[in-house]
């Protein structure tokens, strides 16, 4: 039940994730099994800390979010729970982008993106990639953007994961727009448009036509 709970973590189904630690810490209880049900305190609590950080964060608490992301990454690493740790550092480094404190946004999706790649993690090490293209796109190092951009594709690929797949080229289209490689910018955006149509993100779909106009 817990490698349920951690696997629903990792992808990002946090309710099912906290109702799965739930469940395990009841019968590790049940069973008189004390470090098993340590473990799934803990990550109860991680999630718990988790969920208040993402909420400071939304109303502009950053040091706040800070500091709650920070003590679930002291508990993640207290039971050993690299995923967690993982997916919190990254929670925490958009409160330095929300900060303009680009270099401590960098330095944790860094040290988030190489946790991940340990731990096999493509999710989360796409996604750290993404946030240092981000990083090097805002600082103009436009040669440093397209390397990473393109691994977090080629990750998004391999993974068959529409959305990044999508994101990963809206990105590039914006990068392509920026270095004034309009052709290569249209070609890239009529790929994401095809995409966010069969996955109907109609959201998505006004971005792309709106991008299109800019082209």
């Amino acid at each position: 039940m817990t490698k349920l709970g951690l696997l629903n973590w990792n992808l990002g189904r946090m309710e099912e994730c906290s109702r799965l630690y739930q469940e395990a810490l009841a019968l590790a209880r049940l069973a008189n099994l004390k470090r098993e049900a340590q473990i799934c305190l803990t990550a109860l609590e991680i999630f718990d800390l988790y969920t208040k950080g993402k909420e400071a964060r939304s109303l502009g608490k950053y040091q706040q979010s800070i500091e709650i992301l920070q003590k679930a990454v002291a508990l993640a690493r207290g039971i050993q729970s690299r995923e967690h740790e993982v997916k919190c550092l990254r929670q925490m480094s958009v409160n330095y982008w929300e900060q303009n404190k680009f270099k401590e946004f960098f330095d944790l999706n860094t040290e988030a993106q190489k946790m991940a790649r340990e731990i096999k993690h493509k999710r989360e090490e796409g996604i750290c990639y993404n946030n240092i293209w981000i990083y090097n796109w805002k600082i103009s190092n436009y040669s440093k953007s397209l390397k990473y951009i393109q691994i977090y594709l080629e990750i998004a690929e391999k993974e068959n994961a529409a959305e990044s797949k999508s994101q990963s080229l809206t990105n590039l289209t914006l990068l392509y727009i920026d270095l004034g490689n309009y052709d290569r910018a249209l070609e890239c955006l009529l790929l994401v448009l095809k995409i966010d149509k069969d996955i109907k993100n109609e959201n998505y779909i006004y971005m792309d036509l709106n991008n299109l106009g800019i082209i």
